[in-house]
C-alpha cells in the first residue's frame, strides 16, 4: 500500500527519465510524500 505521493511518482517514471533526484509532497486527506532517485 502506497501514499498518493508515491503513486503519484510511479506514474511519472516513464517522463522523468533523465531527472536525477525528485520529490513529491501532497496534502489530501492526509500527508503524503516520497523521494525518489532514479539509479543510472
Amino acid at each position: 500500500m502506497h501514499n498518493d505521493a508515491v503513486v503519484q511518482r510511479l506514474s511519472e517514471c516513464s517522463n522523468m527519465s533523465d531527472v536525477v533526484r525528485s520529490s513529491f509532497f501532497t496534502i489530501g486527506t492526509g500527508l503524503g510524500n516520497a523521494r525518489l532517485t532514479n539509479r543510472s
